[in-house]
């Protein structure tokens, strides 16, 4: 259907529930910072491009992953990554 939401929000939206895993599920502070590295690699990266933002699904999910990673990770561990 025309009015579906496009595949690339879905996958926005598991990005948004990576973004909320647990702490305790890495083993080392080391490990839990260079995921968030990587996340936040790609996230800047859709950014710049804005591939994909002029839809509204992947729109709301982006701001959606953006709010997940300011309530679970600390300005600080922000920043280091």
């Amino acid at each position: 259907a025309a009015s579906s939401a496009p595949i690339s929000s879905k996958a926005l939206e598991v990005l948004v529930l990576l973004a909320s895993l647990r702490r305790s599920l890495f083993s080392s502070d080391d490990e839990r910072q260079a995921f968030l590295g990587r996340l936040l690699r790609g996230t800047l990266h859709l950014l710049q491009s804005q591939h994909g933002l002029t839809e509204h699904e992947n729109y709301h999910e982006l701001c959606r992953l953006l709010a997940r990673l300011k309530a679970n990770y600390q300005l600080s561990e922000l920043v280091q990554a």
